[in-house]
């Protein structure tokens, strides 16, 4: 190997390699052995020096150790040979253990040791950028526009392309998030945020997504032309029951089903007009051919235009084929209260649960214009920071297992955002950066 290093805080300890200093002469690398999720590196080290110097390397290192078992941030860094990139490796602990005749071999002027080093069962290459692509622009590594609507016709699209070949490492890897709100027009600061992944899914670009205004109905249901609108309409219907009803459907094509394949999905609903009272009830309901899936009931959050639905399987089985019948999805919904009752509905955005991630304000505050939110995956971190970037402030909080990048596969990042006062604006953007660090299991 071409440089070993222990690092523990700030100090470091070269164990191969041009940096190593006295009284290291050098450092074997045994056969690692996996120890539950950990691996536990056994390396060779021999010490050459005044006994002094030794027994002194010899504390420092089980200080170290010590430091560690306290808590204190450590890793294994190597370069494997000359022209490799470095790659690290998260410390769990530490021991020391002497070879040979022991202390007895210091009047020698020599000793081996042999150290063990229990680390993560995986290493991560230096920081790497995503090159993002869609209509906005390509390979975009500094902030790709992102709308919140899918609609050619206007030339808005609320996903991002990943190429599978620009995705480095052997196994998946969890990518830092930064969604920053650059939209100088439309300056309502954002609450909730939701983020998708296709990886296995195998999606066209607008497969996820179903306008309300191509519904149909058995109710009285019309079209209505709004700017406001994603798409330019939203679909408005009226019902006079309190029972259970199939309010809305959209049939998905064979096609288009197909690639869905019977994998989950989560709809986020937009609604033109948000409720404003805690008594409507809907669920989803799938069918193809005489197999119907329904969801569970949930309850519409009043005054929130974006709506998270219960998830389904589209189909509710895959059949392993594009020749099918299409898939029917529908809405039902339930009004405890006598009269005439009324919704409208603007999109549904069938999301992939590859990788997932609802990201909601804490407290009143939310993500303001010119500020980013920031989800270290890997570390566990979600924090948000301004223009300048250095002072960091808690905004949001996130559920779902967040977004793991897989190499050598092309895959697909969508996004869903609502502000503070309920609204989900559909002509409103932000921007969108991705990193990661690439994973190995050997080296």
């Amino acid at each position: 190997m071409e440089e070993l290093v222990l690092v523990v805080g700030s100090t470091q300890v070269h164990l191969s390699g041009a940096g190593i200093v006295a009284p290291v002469k050098g450092c074997r690398r045994n056969q690692a052995k996996e120890v539950g999720e950990n691996v536990v590196e056994h390396l060779d080290v021999v010490l050459h020096g005044l006994p002094a110097v030794v027994d002194d390397w010899l504390k420092m290192i089980e200080g170290l150790f010590s430091r560690v078992s306290l808590g204190e941030q450590a890793i294994l860094r190597m370069v494997a040979a000359s022209g490799l990139a470095s790659y690290e490796s998260k410390v769990v602990e530490g021991r020391v253990e002497l070879l040979g005749l022991g202390s007895m071999d210091l009047k020698r002027g020599g000793l081996g040791v042999a150290v063990y080093v229990q680390r993560l069962n995986y290493w991560e290459g230096d920081v790497v950028s995503v090159p993002l692509s869609n209509p906005h622009g390509t390979d975009i590594t500094t902030g790709l526009m992102m709308d919140n609507q899918y609609s050619l016709a206007a030339g808005k699209v609320n996903y991002a392309l990943i190429a599978g070949e620009d995705i480095d490492g052997e196994i998946p890897a969890p990518a830092t998030v930064k969604i920053k709100h650059d939209d100088l027009v439309i300056t309502d600061w954002l609450a909730n945020i939701f983020l998708s992944q296709d990886v296995v899914y195998n999606l066209q670009v607008g497969d996820h997504w179903i306008e309300g205004g191509a519904a149909n109905s058995v109710w009285n249901f019309g079209v209505v032309m709004n700017s406001g609108a994603s798409g330019g309409a939203y679909g408005l219907v009226q019902w006079t029951i309190p029972d259970p009803t199939q309010l809305l459907s959209w049939v998905i094509e064979d096609d288009r089903a197909a690639r869905f394949a019977g994998k989950l999905v989560r709809p986020v609903m937009r609604l033109h007009t948000a409720v404003t009272t805690d008594d409507y009830w809907m669920r989803c309901k799938v069918k193809q051919g005489e197999a119907v899936e329904y969801s569970r009931w949930q309850k519409l959050t009043p005054y929130s235009k974006i709506q998270i639905l219960p998830a389904v399987h589209i189909p509710p089985r895959d059949l392993k084929s594009a020749e099918m019948f299409g898939v029917v999805f529908a809405v039902e919904v339930q009004r405890n209260v006598s009269g005439t009752h009324s919704m409208a509905i603007d999109d549904i955005d069938l999301l992939p649960v590859d990788g997932f991630r609802h990201y909601f304000n804490l407290g009143d505050g939310g993500l303001s214009p010119n500020e980013m939110l920031v989800d270290e995956l890997g570390e566990g971190l979600i924090y948000s920071v301004g223009g300048d970037a250095a002072l960091r402030k808690l905004t949001h909080q996130a559920t779902g297992k967040g977004i793991w990048l897989v190499p050598g596969e092309d895959q697909c990042i969508r996004i869903k955002f609502d502000d503070l006062n309920g609204n989900c604006n559909p002509n409103q953007h932000v921007a969108l950066q991705l990193s990661y660090r690439p994973r190995r299991k050997k080296l």
